[in-house]
C-alpha cells in the first residue's frame, strides 16, 4: 500500500450552507510496481461539495431537506503507455429527514474514467446511490438512579 496523505478544509456560511475541500496524494511511486507497459504512478484526489439546508422559523418538510452537490476529480494510480488513466465525476443529491432519528439519502453521479487516447478504454457512467442513515447514541453507557 502506498504512503498517503490529505487535509481537508470545511466551512460553514450562516447556518445554511456548508462547503469542503478534501486533497489527498497517494505515493504509489514509491511501491516498486510494474507489468509490461503498465506502471503505477503517484494519484492526487481533489473533491468539492457543497449543502444547502433552508432551515428558517417554519418546520415544513422542504425547509428540513439537505440539498448537496459534488465534484470529485482522480489524477488516477495507473500509467498505460505513458497515458495516466484519470476520472472525475459530479453529483447531486438530496437528505430526505423521515424523522429525528433517520435520514434517507440519495444521490446521482456522472462521470468518466480513462482515455481513448493511444487505443484505451473509457467508460463514463451513472450511478444513483440510496442510503439510510440512522442517527443515535449508540454507544453511550446508560445510567440508572
Amino acid at each position: 500500500m502506498p504512503l498517503y496523505l490529505g487535509f481537508g478544509v470545511t466551512t460553514k456560511l450562516n447556518n445554511k450552507v456548508t462547503t469542503s475541500f478534501d486533497f489527498t496524494k497517494l505515493y504509489w511511486d514509491n511501491t516498486d510496481q510494474s507489468q509490461n507497459n503498465e506502471r503505477y504512478t503517484n494519484q492526487d484526489i481533489y473533491a468539492f461539495g457543497a449543502e444547502y439546508l433552508p432551515g428558517g422559523r417554519n418546520n415544513k418538510y422542504w425547509s428540513l431537506v439537505k440539498y448537496r452537490f459534488g465534484l470529485n476529480y482522480n489524477t488516477g494510480f495507473l500509467n498505460i503507455s505513458n497515458q495516466k488513466i484519470d476520472s472525475y465525476f459530479a453529483s447531486v443529491g438530496l437528505g430526505l429527514p423521515l424523522s429525528n432519528r433517520a435520514k434517507l439519502n440519495i444521490s446521482y453521479s456522472y462521470g468518466r474514467e480513462g482515455t481513448l487516447n493511444k487505443g484505451l478504454v473509457e467508460e463514463n457512467f451513472h450511478k444513483i446511490t440510496i442510503n439510510l442513515n440512522f442517527i443515535g447514541n449508540w454507544f453511550n453507557k446508560r445510567q440508572y438512579d
